[in-house]
């Protein structure tokens, strides 16, 4: 009868925790940022990495730091709704000191909602909040005058590099999309299903379609 008794309060909490709508210990939980594998990226000599907490490092050739920032406390500042439990799970560095990428909020109101930001050096220039990306592989590429994501509503999606507004969205499928590129001639390149490869023009148009296999 004991053991039984022991059973049922076990049940009990994991049911407690468990539950969408009793939330105590999930809050225990959200107090830290989940961990995730660092991302880096490098541009000339300098390498940026970001931390599980949502920090952006800056480092020279030998090791030594130039400056950090803490992406959720930028955030915060613009947005006060904003949650401080931000994943980083993107960078993509330029020449320049300009970096771009993409974080994911944790918890709060927009909970499981993507973030596209833009760094220069350590001073957030802009962020936005994106279609949720395609997770198989890379979803972001950088042009001269644009940021590309590809999103796993099958679309591809522009955004100005100066402020962050969307230019335009290029509907390539249904489903999830390949890692887009983008050649020196500005063309953004990008795979659907049945492996597709579609050519877009710089100003969001159809330049052509073939079958790569």
């Amino acid at each position: 009868m004991r053991k039984g008794l022991i059973v049922l309060v076990i049940l009990f909490a994991l049911l407690i925790c468990l539950s969408p709508t009793l939330t105590s210990c999930r809050s225990q939980r959200s107090t830290q940022p989940l961990l995730s594998v660092a991302p880096s990226a490098a541009a000339g000599n300098d390498i940026y990495v970001a931390d599980q907490f949502g920090n952006i490092r800056a480092l020279r050739s030998d090791g030594s730091e130039q400056w950090s920032i803490s992406l959720p406390d930028e955030v915060l500042k613009r947005d006060s709704t904003a949650s401080h439990d931000l994943r980083i799970d993107l960078l993509a560095a330029q020449s320049g000191g300009k970096i771009f990428g993409l974080a994911t909020q944790l918890t709060g109101r927009d909970a499981g909602s993507t973030i596209l930001f833009a760094l220069e050096a350590n001073r957030l220039l802009w962020h936005i909040v994106t279609p949720y990306p395609d997770q198989g592989g890379n979803p972001l590429a950088i042009g001269s005058n644009a940021v590309y994501v590809a999103a796993q509503d099958g679309a591809l999606y522009a955004f100005a590099r100066a402020d962050g507004k969307q230019m335009w969205k290029y509907q390539v499928s249904q489903g999830p999309l390949g890692s887009p590129t983008v050649g020196t001639d500005g063309t953004i390149y990008v795979t659907g299903p049945n492996s597709n490869l579609h050519a877009i023009t710089p100003e969001g148009k159809q330049r052509w379609v073939v079958r790569a296999r």
